[in-house]
């Protein structure tokens, strides 16, 4: 900033604490009284820029707009401030969550990727007895071969997706709200592990192992159907992708300095 201030003709007063200047630069507002700038004197900082300027300022008083109606999800990442007991609590949550649906998420994205076709056909068809066969049916990989998968955990991802789709997009009665709750409750363990459990989909891997097996045409489509009003009520979900990675940043580096990303609380 100083040579390009120079090479355009400006002049430097080296004299500290000087009032007389035209434009002054400080790496700190507190340097600044504000109160004693002449009209014409400008500087590089407003009072209380950090509220705004800074990214914990700016995640602190983005998350009280909340107070006001504005989701702030739909435009600006989630984020949390690891100098605040109450955000690792939240970002501990979050990570568990975001894990859970994912699992989901890997599903979904597998079940399209070989049954893309019948699972368009199956769309729309609810009838009872449109269900009931869907339930009864099992389809196969091009290669002939079924999918093995861990049905108790998919089935609890489910359960607990569409619970955070509910609680987000309806406002549910109290009856309602204690059927979920025991619910995700009664799958805690199962949720627990869910949020380190590598998902495979080798039709020989883990045959053999209890709550291993083909899922039903209809347990397919009803993963594909739940990531989908997840993404519609959870806006971000759409960019995250299915990897449950974050950025950390140092409180006290700038410029990029000590940021790397993480797969693990």
């Amino acid at each position: 900033m100083k040579r390009a201030f120079i090479k355009r003709g400006w002049i430097e007063n080296t004299v500290a604490g000087s009032e007389i200047f035209d434009l002054r630069w400080d790496l700190n507002e507190n340097a600044i009284d504000f109160s004693q700038l002449r009209p014409g004197q400008l500087c590089n900082h407003f009072p209380n820029n950090q509220e705004l300027t800074t990214k914990t300022g700016l995640v602190r008083n983005l998350s009280r707009l909340c107070d006001y109606g504005i989701e702030c999800e739909s435009w600006f990442p989630r984020c949390y401030d690891f100098t605040e007991e109450k955000q690792i609590q939240e970002f501990l949550n979050d990570f568990q969550r975001t894990a859970v649906v994912n699992y989901v998420k890997k599903h979904a994205q597998y079940f399209k990727s070989i049954h893309k076709e019948q699972l368009k056909k199956l769309k729309g068809k609810h009838t009872t007895a449109a269900l009931k066969r869907a339930k009864e049916t099992f389809w196969v990989k091009p290669n002939n071969k079924r999918n093995i998968i861990n049905l108790p955990m998919l089935k609890a991802a489910i359960v607990f997706v569409e619970h955070q789709t509910k609680l987000r997009t309806e406002v549910l009665d109290e009856n309602k709200i204690e059927k979920w709750v025991k619910l995700v409750k009664s799958n805690k363990n199962l949720l627990e592990k869910l949020a380190t459990l590598e998902v495979s989909f080798d039709s020989h891997k883990g045959s053999e192992i209890e709550g291993y097996t083909t899922p039903s045409a209809y347990l397919e489509y009803k993963t594909v159907e739940s990531v989908k009003k997840y993404n519609k009520a959870f806006p971000q979900s759409k960019i995250t992708g299915s990897e449950n990675i974050w950025v950390v940043k140092p409180s006290f580096s700038s410029r990029g300095i000590g940021v790397h990303c993480i797969n693990s609380p």
